[in-house]
């Protein structure tokens, strides 16, 4: 069953459902399952400055954009997963995907 989308007001349509970067990975590195997320489709990401990942969600983000996800860690080792030819050469772009947010209120300085 596909996921449907919202419209917006602009006339941009955002996933009804986004792959989460809290509950289970808040505070961990959220690297592996971001990039697994982006790699089987999701294109709606969800954080928050509070789940203390923003590093790692960071990374997988770039690098999908990058088109370097074609490989997943296994401790200090890569393995690449599958053999596309195209391995490295992205057609992914940031106006494809949807990051959403929530402010914690925290480091607000002096």
């Amino acid at each position: 069953m596909p996921i449907g989308t919202t419209k917006l007001r602009d006339g941009r349509c955002i996933p009804n459902l986004a792959f989460g970067s809290g509950s289970a990975l808040r505070g961990k590195d959220a690297y592996e399952s971001v990039a697994a997320a982006l790699r089987t489709g999701f294109r709606h990401i969800d954080t928050a400055q509070l789940y203390h990942n923003e590093d790692s969600v960071g990374m997988a983000i770039k690098e999908w954009l990058d088109g370097g996800l074609g490989y997943e860690s296994r401790g200090s080792e890569k393995h690449v997963i599958g053999n596309s030819p195209t391995f490295g050469l992205s057609s992914n772009k940031r106006e494809d995907l949807w990051v959403t947010t929530k402010y914690g209120g925290g480091d607000q300085g002096p």
